[in-house]
């Protein structure tokens, strides 16, 4: 039997994942504005990926990450 080869998750989600141990280490504050420009820059990412991940985000509700660029 074959195990089928593990999903790939977008790079969407795999921001998702680091915002999140981002708010969980204290490294953004719960309900901090984060520059969307710096935070990408800082991740090596665009800003589309970053802006669908802080939804994501808001939408769980965990986290009331506010996008906000210059």
């Amino acid at each position: 039997m074959t195990t089928p080869a593990p999903q790939r998750q977008s790079l969407a989600g795999q921001t998702v994942d680091v915002l999140r141990e981002l708010v969980l280490t204290g490294e953004i504050p719960t309900g901090a504005r984060v520059n969307e420009v710096e935070l990408a820059h800082r991740m090596h990412i665009s800003r589309g990926p970053l802006r669908e991940a802080i939804r994501q985000r808001s939408e769980e509700h965990t986290s009331e990450l506010q996008s906000h660029h210059d």
